[in-house]
């Protein structure tokens, strides 16, 4: 249960950096979409969906690349959790994209409301 919840730690604090995705998102939406501009709403959504996907595909590259480096912000190296952690970490790691494009989805869906 230690090496889940450290690595659902590391995740989360991740996944807490792309926060600010969804705040500008539905502003830059509703902006476009209060002044009619249906190609204004598109392009916000497609900038976002691209930063999401950057930021999201960066981050799933270093938790493969180095997992225990970043595991080791919440676990020394040699905690019995460690061997646990680590597999944890790389099967959630794939939902870093999935989770941004709804992230993104979500608010542009709430900027055009």
């Amino acid at each position: 249960v230690a090496g889940q919840a450290a690595a659902n730690q590391v995740f989360n604090s991740a996944f807490w950096v792309t926060s600010f995705l969804p705040a500008v998102t539905a502003t830059l939406i509703a902006k476009e979409k209060a002044q009619g501009n249906e190609d204004g709403v598109q392009d916000a959504v497609c900038q976002a969906i691209f930063v999401g996907v950057f930021i999201a595909l960066v981050t799933t590259a270093l938790c493969f690349a180095k997992p225990n480096q970043i595991l080791s912000s919440v676990l020394s190296q040699d905690a019995p959790a460690m061997e646990y952690a680590r597999p944890y970490l790389l099967v959630r790691t794939f939902a870093f994209v999935p989770s941004l494009i709804s992230l993104v989805g979500f608010s542009a869906f709430r900027g055009v409301l």
